[in-house]
């Protein structure tokens, strides 16, 4: 178990979150508030209802998308977006998340007639008042959805760059296929002409994969989408030549542990490769990915991951400020964490 002076240095030391999805932030009392509001029917009728439909649907990552479609469903209107930043920053501040990176997926909204420019005016604006309100600093990655096909990516990679500065939008992400799980949508090559000219137009990129899909799924993503970062990318575990790779190039993996185990990749944090990855060199932070699906905060994530895996202070500052090195724009906070480690010491 970990000392109580460690548990309360990991509550209270300044961090980044690399890998959150905005819409798998909104907590059962948003899902529940915006349903009735916007005239949207749930499989939950109240907070502990949607609790333990979270945690029986959420058991294998083809469960865990239906989920997610049930919560996107509830997201209508721009006031919707607004009220989700504003809580998103909220519950960052009580964690002690200074900057936060927050996936969203308007294919999904794109569908229900959300205009691009409502979105983005919704997370534009909460943004700034998140920023004024709790001192969380939050910029979006724009998630490339995998069962869009590639004209489709390359269309929105263009239309998504108008915000490249006042979102921000520093970075977009292929993410998970909501109308199927990874395994059964588009193959990373088809998708190299919308990364390279994401590119072009200076996005950062990321991409899910090692997740479902074996370290065959990273070395796809490596070659075609020529990637700055990868989002989980845990089973790279299983691939010697593939860690070596990672680790010379210095790609971070975004690792989400209790995701991982949520649905059921790993059987508990113990067996987790996280350490292992770290261990040889390659370059690793922690998220929450879904932090209202999962219930648990960042935090809790440093702390269960920390006893499962026997880590040190050391290593469980190093993951804290990897969290801000190899971010996409939060490098300049990493004087701020320096302060507070020096301060915490005096």
């Amino acid at each position: 178990m970990l000392s109580e002076s460690t548990k309360k240095l990991l509550a209270e030391i300044p961090k980044a979150e690399n890998h959150v999805h905005l819409e798998g932030a909104i907590t059962p009392e948003l899902i529940l508030k915006f349903a009735e509001r916007n005239g949207v029917e749930v499989p939950f009728g109240n907070e502990e209802e949607a609790k333990e439909y979270f945690r029986e649907n959420t058991k294998s990552l083809d469960k865990f998308i239906n989920v997610f479609n049930v919560i996107n469903a509830v997201l209508c209107t721009e006031l919707d977006f607004y009220e989700l930043v504003m809580e998103f920053a909220r519950a960052a501040k009580e964690d002690n998340i200074i900057y936060r990176e927050a996936m969203f997926n308007y294919a999904v909204h794109e569908k229900k007639g959300l205009s691009l420019t409502t979105v983005m005016k919704a997370l534009t604006d909460a943004r700034i008042d998140a920023m004024d309100e709790y001192g969380v600093d939050i910029v979006y990655i724009a998630e490339l959805d995998r069962a869009k096909d590639s004209a489709w990516t390359y269309e929105y990679i263009l239309k998504i760059n108008d915000y490249k500065e006042s979102g921000p939008v520093p970075a977009v992400g292929w993410a998970l296929g909501l109308e199927g799980a990874e395994h059964k949508n588009f193959k990373a090559k088809e998708f190299e002409e919308a990364f390279e000219l994401a590119r072009e137009l200076g996005f950062k990129t990321t991409a899910h994969c090692g997740e479902a899909q074996g370290p065959e799924s990273v070395w796809e993503v490596l070659e075609y989408m020529k990637v700055d970062r990868i989002d989980h990318g845990v089973r790279a575990s299983e691939d010697d030549e593939l860690i070596d790779t990672l680790a010379r190039k210095r790609i971070l993996l975004a690792i989400c542990p209790s995701s991982n185990v949520m649905i059921n990749l790993y059987p508990n944090l113990a067996h987790h490769p996280i350490k292992m990855l770290k261990d040889r060199g390659v370059q690793v932070s922690i998220s929450t990915d879904d932090p209202a699906v999962i219930m648990d905060s960042l935090t809790s994530e440093y702390v269960k991951t920390a006893e499962a895996l026997e880590l040190n202070e050391e290593e469980q500052i190093e993951l804290v400020r990897n969290g801000f090195k190899y971010s996409f724009s939060g490098q300049k906070y990493l004087g701020l964490l320096d302060e507070w480690l020096i301060r915490r010491l005096a």
